[in-house]
């Protein structure tokens, strides 16, 4: 993904260039005389055309970018579909992290299937608190055996309410990108995920899969987001920022055994969208 987004950097560093140097050479003919430089009209026409051509490529290049971003992050995604982030499970020294994470979907969940057998890579996402006393809690990153267990662990997870425990997906950068921007605008209640799919619910009750950033721009030029009171925040929905952010992990999806921990992202603000543009 790193050598996309640098031929996505380089795409809109190319944009920018040309427009500018476009503008300069556009202000130069403006100012020149066709007494002076009887070519001027034709040159005129020239640059004009070129400007066009060149616009053209730029858009089909973005075009073609996206559609390959988009496939990257499709096949990415398809690897993380055994994996899910458990948040705010209390962390101290020396702990077994996979029982932990057991007794969670068998006493919580009420999956008595699961086991330790279950699981096949365990382990905390972030940087080790350097103080024992810290109440911070790193997320748990977690690989099942089969998708069918995952998808058990998920459909209980509602068990949790009323806990400082919170389960979520473990999504792509782009995705989760896109996740923490759809929820700024609309607000967490109406975005949410499922199988590594974005969707959301508008204020008009209508639903609908997010699957890319214009789709969501398109959608925020026609709904304004409404800052609401913001109450007290609980320990379940402090641990539910935290695992979003987790989410956007840049760390790749490992095979078995603990990886690097990979830097978390912005929190997720409470925001909710109830109004049109008119």
């Amino acid at each position: 993904m790193d050598g996309l987004n640098g031929i996505k950097e380089a795409q809109k560093e190319l944009e920018s260039t040309f427009s500018k140097r476009f503008m300069e050479l556009e202000a130069a003919l403006k100012t020149a005389s066709p007494l002076t430089h009887p070519t001027i009209a034709s040159l005129s026409k020239e640059v004009s055309t070129f400007k066009t051509q060149m616009s053209s490529m730029l858009q089909l290049l973005k075009k073609q970018i996206e559609e390959i971003s988009s496939t990257v992050d499709s096949i990415e995604m398809r690897h993380r579909k055994k994996f899910l982030l458990f948040n705010g499970i209390p962390e101290v020294a020396g702990e077994d992290i996979v029982s932990k994470v057991t007794n969670v979907c068998q006493n919580n969940l009420s999956l008595q299937s699961v086991s330790q057998e279950s699981i096949l890579v365990c382990y905390r996402l972030g940087i080790q608190p350097a103080s024992a006393s810290s109440s911070h809690s790193r997320p748990v990153l977690v690989r099942f055996n089969d998708h069918r267990m995952r998808s058990s662990v998920w459909t209980n997870k509602k068990a949790l309410k009323g806990t400082s425990i919170v389960i979520t997906e473990f999504l792509t950068k782009q995705r989760q990108s896109l996740f923490i921007d759809a929820r700024k605008h609309f607000g967490t209640r109406m975005v949410w995920t499922t199988d590594g799919n974005i969707f959301i619910k508008l204020p008009d009750g209508k639903k609908l899969r997010l699957s890319s950033e214009n789709q969501l721009e398109a959608l925020k030029s026609q709904h304004d987001p409404v800052v609401l009171p913001r109450p007290a925040q609980s320990k379940a929905s402090k641990a539910a920022s935290t695992a979003a952010s987790a989410g956007s992990a840049d760390a790749q999806v490992p095979s078995a055994g603990p990886a690097p921990a990979p830097q978390a992202t912005e929190t997720v603000p409470t925001t909710v969208s109830t109004k049109k543009r008119r």
